[in-house]
């Protein structure tokens, strides 16, 4: 199905992270070009976006799907207000949700214009030679992005330009002093908020 549609538009280059973003959920910041041999999407989206919640779970799936595999996901935080440019805001966010991938802060929208997103949720693929090959705004997406994922692999593996899956070192959390892992953050965060529901 996605053969054709990726032929159409595959000779779109993807644009280099700019050097001075700030990066979340990763220790060290990423590059297109330390990514090359990799099939990365691209998640444009704001913590106040509900269709961009939305999108989340699928993602997630997405993640769980292809671990172990040369596929990256990366999400690109395109603030719609001005409150939302604050990286502890996005952080916060990003614990809240259980977001488990790389987040990269798009403070000036550069990433946003560099690629020609027009609105929240906008997914960009881009394949393992580092061109464009699905653009799509909206929710519920899922399966074709895991269609187009799968085209990707089950041809750049033929050809042998696919990279060993790099690992993406995550930063520890501590709270009390003790180091969690994110979901037993998540698990404590539920077990606070059930407790001031609950408290008598």
């Amino acid at each position: 199905m996605f053969e054709g549609f990726i032929e159409r538009i595959g000779s779109t280059e993807a644009h280099e992270f700019p050097p001075d973003s700030v990066w979340l959920n990763t220790v060290k910041p990423l590059s297109l070009e330390m990514l090359k041999g990799h099939v990365v999407l691209l998640d444009f989206w704001t913590y106040c976006c509900i269709n961009c919640m939305h999108t989340i779970p699928d993602l997630k799936w997405i993640e769980e799907k292809y671990a172990g595999k040369p596929v990256v996901v990366i999400g690109v935080h395109s603030a719609k207000f001005y409150n939302e440019n604050d990286p502890d805001n996005i952080r916060e966010a990003i614990q809240r949700y259980g977001i488990e991938h790389p987040v990269v802060v798009d403070k000036d929208m550069k990433i946003w214009r560099s690629y020609g997103v027009r609105g929240w949720p906008t997914i960009v693929i881009m394949d393992s030679s580092g061109k464009v090959v699905y653009h799509q705004s909206g929710e519920g997406q899922r399966d074709n992005i895991d269609s187009v994922i799968e085209v990707l692999l089950e041809r750049y593996e033929k050809t042998g330009k696919l990279a060993v899956p790099i690992e993406i070192e995550r930063p520890r959390i501590e709270r009390d002093g003790i180091v969690l892992s994110r979901k037993a953050l998540l698990l404590s965060r539920l077990e606070d908020d059930h407790i001031k529901r609950f408290k008598p």
